[in-house]
């Protein structure tokens, strides 16, 4: 949502959950693919930026050689430690890899230009948002898990 909010063009949303990829293009991605039985590699081939969520080393792997030169692959999602990535290629095509915490923004100014981007409809959170009761966490973790819920808010 924040890509297509800032005007990107071609994004394309890698899920292995279907109606998570329904979502993506409801909510403006241009494709949607599932990595369970596509080559996830070809799709992407050449794009500019990549995010990985996944913290899945052979999925980081694949998200760095499918760049084009120059691309940049940015890795926020927690999980294996060392990825095996080919330095060949990172350094011939002058690709960059960094990481990123909270979205590297300003809290004092990310805020409340998200608030403006939601108030005129550009960036529609409570599409993704489930509501959770606090003492109902342990469902609100396996529904994140099974791909039944997006983004699981819990209210207490």
């Amino acid at each position: 949502m924040a890509a297509k909010a800032v005007g990107v063009e071609a994004l394309v949303v890698v899920d292995p959950v279907a109606s998570r990829r329904a979502k993506a293009i409801e909510l403006g991605a241009s494709q949607a693919v599932d990595p369970t039985v596509e080559d996830v590699a070809t799709v992407v081939r050449g794009a500019t930026h990549a995010l990985d969520t996944t913290a899945l080393p052979d999925v980081v792997a694949m998200a760095l050689s499918a760049l084009e030169s120059r691309g940049i692959l940015v890795v926020v999602g927690l999980g294996a430690r060392h990825v095996t990535i080919d330095v060949t290629d990172l350094l011939l095509n002058g690709k960059m890899i960094r990481g990123c915490i909270e979205g590297d923004a300003n809290p004092s100014e990310f805020i409340p230009e998200l608030l403006t981007m939601h108030a005129h409809g550009k960036f529609p959170m409570d599409a993704i948002m489930r509501r959770y009761d606090a003492r109902d966490i342990e469902t609100a973790v396996a529904d994140a898990r099974s791909g039944e819920a997006i983004k699981p808010v819990l209210v207490w």
